[in-house]
């Protein structure tokens, strides 16, 4: 088990509640496919980069770079869970991708070689110290590298995360607030706080800008309302006051009518805000 700053996050990761990611890990894939092509639209990497992924779950991320930089380049692809980077690693081989796994948490972890890039899609947002772990990234890359990462943004202009928690808190009441900038899924929505990480990082040629995506799935508002009493807001809700199966399916079925407003041609379309933070290593 991974022992530091961000034990806890190591902890959860490894837990029912962060495995669920591999129990719908294909749903999960279809849903981000959009944010992992605007990170690599916003990175650009070259054939031959060498790239670090931090935060790589399950390796849909690092397979996609991957395949950009391949067969001369690579993907050095970084988890705090065990089970996920098992997980990354087996979609990897299986697919032939040039992706190696490391076990560590990016905030302390040490690398023996620099990268040209280092890339996260939703990964850099549960630090505890993000301006340590972002200077420590930056340390891994040589002079004139970059990292590019995708977060949340806000919760108010992101239905992804503000309609799962109405609709489970109504039913079952509202879980306690989460402190401002706290590490979490949205630890890094605040754009003002970012820059401030990043500074305090040493990082001054970095910006971070808005940007829109749509995730999408075909299975509907029904597909994706099954998904969200397992994985996400509504899910932590229903854990948090213990919901009993009547629960989770009544919530189920106020999601599917709540979703059923994203739903183009029967397919899921939801826009999503995020804060794509783009850094150079002096």
């Amino acid at each position: 088990m991974i022992e530091g700053p961000n034990a806890d996050s190591a902890e959860y990761w490894s837990s029912p509640s962060g495995l669920s990611w591999i129990e719908n890990e294909a749903i999960m894939d279809q849903l981000l496919a959009s944010v992992t092509d605007k990170v690599i639209e916003r990175m650009d990497p070259p054939k031959g980069a060498r790239v670090l992924d931090i935060g790589c779950g399950t390796g849909a991320h690092a397979i996609a770079v991957a395949n950009r930089v391949a067969p001369t380049g690579s993907v050095l692809a970084l988890d705090i869970s065990k089970p996920l980077l098992r997980r990354a690693n087996e979609r990897a081989e299986a697919e032939g991708a040039p992706v190696e796994v490391l076990h560590a948490d990016a905030q302390i972890a040490e690398f023996r070689e620099p990268f040209d890039l280092a890339t996260s899609r939703f990964g850099v947002m549960f630090f505890a110290d993000p301006a340590a772990a972002f200077a420590n990234i930056a340390r891994a890359l040589r002079p004139g590298g970059r990292m590019v990462f995708a977060a949340w943004g806000p919760m108010s202009v992101n239905p992804w995360w503000r309609l799962p928690l109405a609709v489970a808190s109504a039913r079952l009441g509202s879980p306690p607030p989460t402190p401002k900038n706290a590490p979490g899924p949205l630890g890094l929505s605040d754009m003002a706080y970012v820059k401030d990480q990043l500074r305090r990082a040493g990082l001054t040629q970095a910006d971070v800008t808005e940007a829109t995506v749509t995730l999408k799935h075909p299975g509907g508002s029904a597909a994706i309302a099954e998904l969200s009493v397992r994985v996400g807001p509504a899910a932590r809700v229903i854990g948090l006051f213990d919901g009993t199966e009547a629960d989770r399916s009544a919530i189920g079925a106020d999601l599917i009518e709540a979703y059923s407003a994203y739903e183009d041609n029967g397919d899921f379309a939801m826009p999503a805000t995020l804060n794509i933070i783009d850094a150079t290593v002096p």
